[in-house]
């Protein structure tokens, strides 16, 4: 939400790219990933989610581009199976009202915490999910109203 999430130099390192929705994220199998049996190490797999989380905040709420503080507050994390192929995907889930209602506790008392539950996929086949609780304060001197853009 503050900044474009491609430009941030660990997504960089790793090489994620967009995919076509908000959360929708890709990421190639390097060996330089791999872990002691030649699989997606989970450091990896974790990372990738995390990202798809911010990325879904960013595009869902671009009104609050560089004015927001976002932070992971808290995660729990499922492994299903082990990641075995070339590229993993993402997928991003939450209730409309529940973004509703960050939205307007984010607006009213300038911080708000929103849950979204992220799936990373080898192959259209869930290997991690993932529960990721945001917290999101705002930066600037706004009171209520985003700023039009």
């Amino acid at each position: 939400m503050s900044d474009d999430l491609l430009r941030i130099p660990f997504v960089q390192f790793l090489g994620i790219r967009r995919g076509g929705t908000p959360g929708a994220l890709r990421l190639s199998f390097r060996p330089e990933f791999a872990n002691h049996l030649g699989q997606w190490a989970a450091g990896i797999g974790f990372s990738l989610a995390e990202a798809a989380g911010g990325d879904f905040l960013l595009q869902r709420f671009p009104q609050y581009a560089g004015r927001v503080l976002p932070l992971l507050r808290e995660a729990r994390v499922r492994w299903r199976r082990p990641a075995t192929g070339p590229e993993l995907d993402t997928v991003v889930d939450t209730e409309v009202g529940a973004l509703e209602g960050f939205e307007q506790r984010l607006r009213q008392r300038r911080r708000a915490t929103v849950n979204l539950q992220v799936t990373v996929r080898d192959g259209g086949v869930a290997v991690l999910e993932a529960d990721f609780q945001w917290h999101v304060t705002m930066t600037d001197n706004a009171r209520h109203e985003p700023h039009e853009r």
